[in-house]
């Protein structure tokens, strides 16, 4: 895992630099900006054994490069969840890696308007715990997933970010299909 973010970092700075040196003398017309957003505090809602909608809360994080009203977006996030009693316990955990590509629509004096697309997987790991007879574990390897979202960011002191925004989260296994769900990002950019 920390050799995929190393190698993205790399390609970032690569595509800036690659992006950079092709104006020759001609300055850009907007400066490359970096997000960081250690704090991401999302709520989506998915279907439990029961048939009954209840809410994930999963931990994330992301970071990102922007160029004018474009952001290019890697985003991270994991929930586990546990449920079962002392005779069978169900123990899921799933994870999520997405590159969003986030496009400002309007502007406003205080914030934009922006609405984004994602790509990437997701993989889930169940591990079922029968009392006396041991575990299993069972994976769903890499699927792939993506979402769509529409919200609103500011920027704050200049260089605080705020956004707030509604997603559906769409892929294989997903109940129901496409997740509805919503983020409320804190960040900085530099």
């Amino acid at each position: 895992m920390k050799s995929f973010f190393v190698v993205l970092l790399l390609l970032l700075g690569f595509a800036h630099a690659q992006a950079a040196s092709a104006g020759g003398a001609k300055a850009p017309s907007t400066p490359w900006r970096y997000d960081i957003f250690p704090l991401n505090g999302e709520i989506r809602w998915e279907r439990d054994a029961t048939q009954q909608m209840v809410d994930r809360h999963p931990f994330g994080l992301a970071f990102g490069v922007r160029n004018g009203p474009s952001t290019v977006l890697f985003e991270y996030s994991k929930f586990d969840e546990k449920t079962g009693n002392a005779t069978l316990a169900l123990d899921r955990s799933h994870e999520e890696f997405l590159f969003w590509w986030k496009q400002n629509i309007m502007n406003f004096e205080m914030m934009d308007l922006f609405i984004a697309g994602a790509a990437g997987g997701y993989s889930e790991k169940v591990t079922t715990t029968l009392a006396g007879s041991g575990s299993s574990e069972d994976s769903t390897g890499l699927q792939m997933m993506g979402g769509v979202s529409a919200g609103v960011q500011s920027v704050l002191f200049h260089y605080v970010l705020v956004s707030f925004e509604g997603r559906l989260m769409a892929g294989k296994n997903f109940d129901p299909n496409p997740q509805p769900g919503m983020l409320l990002r804190l960040g900085v950019e530099f």
